[in-house]
């Protein structure tokens, strides 16, 4: 599927997992879509090593990312001074179009990066 990457193949599994969520924000009520289900296929599909960046602007959604993941034995938490020069997290945070957005409206930020072990 991905030649060279850290991706095992296989098919994604047509089960679906989703559980819906409302976070109100801004007066705005959000519809997240989380899936305890999907760390699993997550973790088939890494190889040892491989990794998974969360990075979100609600903070009750980063809470989650860290509180499912960090339960997960097929994960570990990648601390700060382990990613501190890691070219992704810098571009995710400040090059996508959500994190520009973010930036515009002087919003926080919120990451966490865990390893496939």
């Amino acid at each position: 599927m991905f030649p060279g990457s850290q991706f095992q193949e296989k098919e994604l599994s047509q089960k679906d997992y989703q559980v819906s969520s409302f976070i109100k924000k801004n007066k705005n009520i959000i519809n997240l879509y989380f899936s305890i289900g999907y760390l699993s296929e997550y973790a088939f599909f890494l190889k040892p090593g491989g990794m998974i960046y969360c990075i979100t602007d609600v903070e009750e959604l980063h809470h989650w990312h860290e509180k499912h993941l960090s339960e997960n034995k097929l994960f570990r938490r990648v601390e700060e001074k382990e990613i501190e020069n890691d070219v992704c997290i810098k571009l995710i945070i400040n090059e996508t179009e959500e994190g520009k957005k973010v930036e515009r409206n002087k919003g926080k930020k919120y990451f966490c990066v865990y390893k496939r072990i």
